[in-house]
């Protein structure tokens, strides 16, 4: 194949992949009318939740903006009213969460929150190192399409960290030096 078609033929598949991404991104509707008072209310929209998770998940945080704060606003009430423990770690998360820089920290925090509750819900997890490493890899996933519009020193230390094969071993020593104090 000669370069130019060779080149055609990627450009098509990308505009192929990208179409297929944000139809997927169109699938989620959240109903409007949910009620989340009692532990019946949480126990029945557990699957609503696992699905907007999942959502929040795969969509990049620049697409569907105002579907995105609708199904944020859900997942939070949804997680804290189902009394899930997500571990905050001020090291494991850094600056992301309050650097005035970084314009993405309500976005980030709940992409965290999510990968973390996942791996409880779908792994019956409750190991604290794989717990936040579910919720940091989400993190530098979601990271990989912002990065160039907004940066954050460290997501990017995440993200080398992960790609060394070194985050669980940095998780790890962060969260033993944190017991020790």
């Amino acid at each position: 194949m000669d370069p130019i078609m060779k080149k055609i033929v990627i450009l098509l598949s990308a505009q192929f992949f990208v179409g297929c991404f944000c139809l997927k991104a169109e699938e989620f509707n959240l109903a409007s009318n949910y009620t989340l008072s009692t532990e019946e209310d949480f126990k029945q929209h557990q699957n609503t939740a696992i699905q907007a998770m999942e959502w929040i998940l795969e969509n990049p945080v620049t697409v569907k903006m105002e579907q995105r704060r609708k199904v944020s606003l859900f997942l939070f009430q949804w997680l804290e009213g189902s009394n899930f423990d997500i571990p905050f770690n001020d090291e494991l998360l850094g600056d992301v969460g309050v650097d005035e820089r970084f314009m993405f920290n309500a976005e980030f925090l709940i992409i965290y929150m999510s990968g973390v509750a996942l791996e409880q819900l779908n792994n019956k997890q409750d190991n604290a190192v794989l717990l936040q490493k579910a919720g940091l890899m989400a993190m530098i996933d979601a990271y990989k399409f912002v990065k160039n519009s907004s940066a954050s020193e460290h997501l990017e230390k995440l993200e080398q960290l992960s790609s060394a094969g070194e985050l669980d071993a940095w998780i790890v020593t962060t969260l033993a030096s944190r017991t020790v104090n």
